[in-house]
């Protein structure tokens, strides 16, 4: 018995429920992502990865050439992009840099 009153096999029965009990939860929480994910999926009518059409696209972005930031070369690869996402039906935004430099 310890000091606690409790002998060792009551702290590992303690022990064994907790585990227990955060594997539940950790389950729990992998079915409700899973099931997001595949109900995002289904809504969105999400296809399969199509190495061809990523060949396509990286192919494509590559013929630019250097992309330096400000150059016309990085502004043709933008709306390359924003193009495909169109034709996907996503709608594209752009985000402007900020000034500052800290999170």
């Amino acid at each position: 018995m310890t000091s606690h009153g409790l002998t060792h096999e009551d702290h590992q029965s303690h022990k064994d429920h907790k585990e227990y009990k955060a594997f539940v939860i950790f389950v729990f929480v992998v079915s409700v992502v899973l099931a997001g994910v595949a109900r995002c999926s289904a809504e969105t009518g999400t296809s399969k990865f199509d190495s061809s059409r990523a060949y396509e696209d990286m192919r494509q972005m590559v013929s630019i050439g250097p992309r330096p930031s400000g150059s016309p070369a990085i502004a043709k690869t933008r709306d390359y992009i924003k193009k495909g996402l169109t034709a996907a039906g996503l709608t594209s935004t752009r985000r402007r840099p900020s000034a500052s430099s800290t999170w």
